[in-house]
């Protein structure tokens, strides 16, 4: 008996039968959904709580890799049912946090927080004075 108590411990310790966090599906979402050079396994991924209007919520998550000229990164953007959107792509700067339907980020200019405060998110945004535009997922 006491066997069987370890093993289920060990089980449960190496995540045998545990549910998929949030950020696990999302990944494995965009690696179905999205190209593989903006989503690197090695990349830093950070997933932001509910941007959240008055009729919609979405996920966002920010991707920072390396590129050719520093640090990039990209919003991955998902319907509160976790489907892939599209993305925001070669942003410099990585989000810092979430109020109501905005994504805020550590400067002081007001235009460098993206307001989602339609159905769908932003066609463009401009953050730290460089515009990005939505691109839809296929």
């Amino acid at each position: 008996m006491r066997s069987i108590a370890l093993l289920v411990v060990l089980l449960v310790c190496i995540g045998v039968g545990a549910e998929p966090s949030v950020l696990e599906r999302l990944q494995r979402e965009l690696k179905v959904a999205a190209p593989p050079e903006h989503y690197p396994d090695h990349a830093e991924y950070r997933l932001f709580p509910k941007v959240c209007n008055k009729s919609t919520c979405f996920l966002v998550l920010a991707v920072q890799s390396p590129a050719f000229d520093g640090m990039a990164v990209h919003l991955a953007i998902f319907s509160e049912s976790e489907h892939y959107l599209g993305r925001y792509v070669g942003l410099q700067l990585m989000p810092t946090g979430v109020s109501g339907p905005v994504l805020l980020f550590s400067t002081t200019a007001p235009m460098d927080a993206i307001r989602f405060d339609r159905p769908s998110p932003p066609p463009e945004i401009r953050v730290a004075g460089r515009r990005h535009v939505f691109q839809r997922a296929r």
